[in-house]
């Protein structure tokens, strides 16, 4: 996202939250800090908002057709409820800004962990990896992919619990997809033609441009 539209969504209200802080940003979405209002139960719960963009080029059909996707992923998110998998709480549209809602998690990435320690133990990777296959069965389990799985959208925290995040961002993936250039990897770049997504961890299936 440019730094002017990121910079200008904190002070906003989307839907029942408002953004208070910044957290990160990358090229198809931004992190926010935000605060919920509504029910007493929710009143004031600090949470994780997602605010991604559509390309400019999107055309009108095109645009519709990303809208229903996004809100058929959303609705399947809300209903994934698992210990390894970041709780989504809510999902929307506003001002042509989608977004998706979800637990505020303090743990640290593991991208962030691995840099710190330069190696785990046997023991400990091991746990991670069983939590990390626990979260993507139940998932795939209920249909639902994640398409940019990577060490910076695994969380873990103090007690090595770990929790997957960063799901949603695949649909932005196809929205920012070169469409009209005619190499056999268009799909893998931006109109910009920058690379969407980790190459380290992008699954085969995806690089052939085949269905997750």
């Amino acid at each position: 996202m440019q730094v002017a539209q990121v910079e200008q969504m904190v002070g906003k209200k989307l839907g029942a939250y408002r953004v208070e802080h910044l957290l990160g940003h990358g090229q198809l979405s931004a992190v926010y800090m935000a605060r919920q209002s509504g029910q007493a139960d929710v009143q004031g719960r600090t949470v994780l908002m997602t605010i991604f963009h559509y390309p400019a080029e999107l055309s009108e059909q095109e645009r519709r057709q990303l809208h229903s996707s996004f809100e058929h992923e959303g609705a399947a998110l809300v209903r994934l409820h698992h210990p390894n998998i970041l709780p989504t709480y809510d999902f929307g549209e506003q001002a042509g800004y989608p977004y998706l809602v979800t637990a505020f998690a303090r743990g640290a990435s593991l991208a962030q962990l691995v840099k710190q320690q330069k190696r785990m133990s046997p023991e400990h990777a091991l746990h991670i990896l069983r939590q990390l296959a626990d979260g993507l069965d139940y998932a795939h389990s209920n249909s639902v992919t994640h398409g940019i799985l990577s060490l910076s959208n695994v969380l873990v925290n103090d007690d090595f619990t770990v929790q997957l995040a960063g799901f949603g961002l695949k649909i932005m993936l196809e929205a920012h997809r070169d469409r009209r250039s005619s190499h056999p990897q268009a799909h893998l770049l931006s109109a910009a033609g920058t690379f969407l997504g980790s190459p380290a961890y992008i699954a085969p299936e995806r690089v052939q441009g085949l269905p997750a």
